[in-house]
């Protein structure tokens, strides 16, 4: 089974998301951080956890952005021609 269309296809997504990656996840932690912070403010617990999650989201996605290559690499070795 060729992988090599979906390889690149994902690798070209993968250089674009590595462009926009760091800001985007900048963007949402602060929002998150502050919607932490509103949650705190009013005694929100699901805000509190809301704004937690969204936090350890954006820098998880932004890890993910940036080991994408090597991890598709990997998965070319192995299934590609």
């Amino acid at each position: 089974m060729d992988v090599t269309p979906v390889a690149n296809l994902i690798g070209e997504f993968t250089d674009g998301a590595q462009k926009i990656g760091p800001g985007l996840a900048g963007l949402v932690f602060i929002t998150s951080g502050l919607q932490l912070l509103i949650g705190h403010l009013i005694g929100s617990s699901r805000g509190q956890e809301l704004g937690k999650a969204g936090m350890i989201a954006s820098v998880l996605g932004l890890v993910a952005v940036f080991f994408a290559p090597q991890i598709m690499a990997t998965v070319h070795t192995a299934f590609g021609s």
